[in-house]
């Protein structure tokens, strides 16, 4: 895989460009990208959200009273609000803000503003860089645009136990633990979409990969799509236990509405029936237990999620959208992966799972503790989220190869 540009923007500080174009940007520009922002925010005040030092209500109100003038700065006003703001600078924030990560006005702010320390400069006030965020909205949308399709299909979010702590323990003589096991059921088809196994994993993760795993395989070729792919997403999602805020948050993003089931779906009824048999029938290793549950699934379901994603790769595999990372395309999808704590190192790198994480924009922070969420799809990639926001995308420095692409995962792997 290639390294992407938009992924580390911070290479060059905006501050310290010297060229003969890198003007400050015009009064009256300015001050229409000023008055833009603040008629956007005092319409939608939810969906614009407004830095401290723009009265909203009381925008809103004069708007009323006087009309669209007040939007209207002074230009002595709108010249130090956008004091400091160069071509280079508005190109840096276009290219901070205009990207899939989806980085709020706020974290932009820091961004330029810990630049802006680090060339001994002023930094720009928070009110410019918002307004300038507005200003760029649309192409915002442009650029990060998902096409999303909903059916009217329901989806089940079922666990089930593929084996006792004491038949996994019994390999090593240790007490061990449950092999727990996460599937997502259409219940309209039926048809298993997807499942996780894992005992290392929490239930939280296992639900959330789940999700996460049903979603990707959904995705479809559509030279109409943004990215060239369509995800079909269900109505609602019937869960029988309660998921993280996070999956909470992301699939009402998606128009996903939650329910706690109320009974138990007949194929899962016979899923579970057909798996105690199976387990009666014959001893199974721990090791080859998603192995043969893969097997139980595709005799209940006429198919399983390993060998419907296998034909899709056979037959998508090679188109450039459907090969790319689910999570790159369709950013809401991150909040599905599973989150862990780190730390920026003093070198702004990110330490792990035995790799090193890099990008320019982490040297801002060093000593910082931040949550990180890595790829499904590679090793390479990690996203990086400074006090709940997204900072940046990080890359593995061990993965890396001299024609700037990256590895897929450490040999082994």
């Amino acid at each position: 895989m290639k390294a992407s540009s938009s992924g580390n923007p911070g290479r060059t500080n905006p501050f310290c460009v010297v060229s003969a174009f890198n003007l400050p940007l015009k009064t009256e520009t300015c001050q229409q990208i000023h008055a833009g922002a603040l008629c956007c925010s005092a319409r939608n005040a939810q969906a614009y959200a407004a830095p401290l030092s723009v009265a909203v209500e009381r925008l809103r109100a004069h708007a009323r009273s006087y009309g669209p003038q007040v939007y209207l700065a002074h230009p002595a006003e709108i010249e130090r609000l956008f004091r400091g703001v160069t071509l280079s600078v508005y190109q840096k924030v276009e290219a901070l803000y205009c990207s899939r990560l989806g980085r709020n006005y706020a974290m932009v702010y820091r961004i330029l503003r810990a630049m802006a320390l680090e060339a001994r400069i002023e930094p720009v006030e928070e009110e410019a860089i918002w307004a300038i965020c507005m200003h760029l909205e649309e192409l915002r949308a442009q650029r990060a645009a998902v096409t999303v399709e909903r059916s009217s299909s329901t989806w089940w979010l079922i666990q089930l136990a593929l084996a006792s702590s004491a038949e996994t323990g019994c390999a090593n003589g240790s007490r061990g633990t449950p092999l727990l096991a996460a599937l997502v059921i259409d219940a309209g088809t039926p048809q298993a979409l997807a499942f996780r196994a894992d005992e290392r994993a929490t239930e939280a993760d296992l639900h959330s990969l789940a999700i996460y795993d049903a979603i990707s395989l959904q995705r479809r070729p559509d030279p109409r799509g943004a990215g060239g792919l369509t995800w079909q997403v269900p109505s609602s999602l019937i869960i029988e236990k309660e998921l993280p805020e996070a999956c909470h948050q992301a699939c009402s993003s998606l128009g996903i509405s939650i329910e706690l089931a109320t009974h138990t779906l007949p194929p899962v009824k016979e899923l579970r029936e057909s798996w105690a048999s199976e387990q009666a029938r014959r001893k199974i290793t721990p090791g080859r237990l998603p192995l043969v549950f893969e097997s139980v699934l595709n005799r209940v379901f006429g198919t399983s999620p390993q060998r419907a994603r296998e034909e899709h790769e056979r037959a998508l595999g090679r188109l450039v959208g459907y090969s790319q990372d689910p999570t790159a395309l369709f950013p809401a999808l991150r909040a599905f992966l599973p989150a862990h704590q780190a730390m920026i190192g003093d070198d702004g790198e990110v330490a792990f799972d035995g790799l090193h994480y890099t990008n320019s924009i982490l040297s801002y922070w060093p000593g910082s503790p931040v949550t990180v969420r890595r790829s499904e799809q590679t090793e390479a990639v990690l996203w990086v989220y400074l006090e709940g926001e997204i900072l940046c995308q990080a890359m593995a420095r061990e993965l890396a190869r001299r024609d700037g692409s990256y590895r897929a995962a450490r040999v082994g792997r």
